[in-house]
């Protein structure tokens, strides 16, 4: 038996409609050594994230605010109700912050890719401490 463990790398659920957002943020965060599942819709988002058997554990999640079938908020809620660990992780981008009330960090498309990466390496490194 080995005494070197494999170490977890870090998951991002990017959550977007737009598929050149999503690959674009799995090419940028595979770069930097991150695990990436991408999600084109609220369903599929959910599907990842809240249904037993295909639930990952997730660092975190980078969701779109307009999204089809569940919004990035509707998501958001239900994270806070049923996943409270999760709920700490997320980040909502959307192209129009106004209006959008929530507890996690909004970033305003289109967004710096270093702003992502800084908000994304907080949350990992304050959940690794907790």
């Amino acid at each position: 038996m080995s005494d070197v463990q494999a170490v977890r790398k870090p998951t991002i659920v990017v959550v977007d409609d737009e598929a050149a957002i999503r690959n674009a943020m799995t090419r940028f965060f595979e770069r930097r050594g991150w695990r990436c599942i991408q999600a084109a819709d609220g369903g599929e988002a959910e599907a990842v994230l809240f249904t037993e058997g295909t639930r990952t554990e997730v660092d975190v999640v980078l969701c779109d605010v307009r999204l089809p079938i569940k919004t990035g908020l509707e998501l958001f809620q239900r994270a806070t109700a049923e996943r409270p660990d999760l709920a700490g992780r997320w980040v909502l981008s959307s192209g129009d912050t106004e209006g959008v009330d929530v507890t996690c960090p909004v970033l305003a498309k289109p967004f710096p890719l270093a702003e992502v990466a800084s908000m994304a390496d907080a949350i990992l490194s304050r959940n690794l401490a907790a």
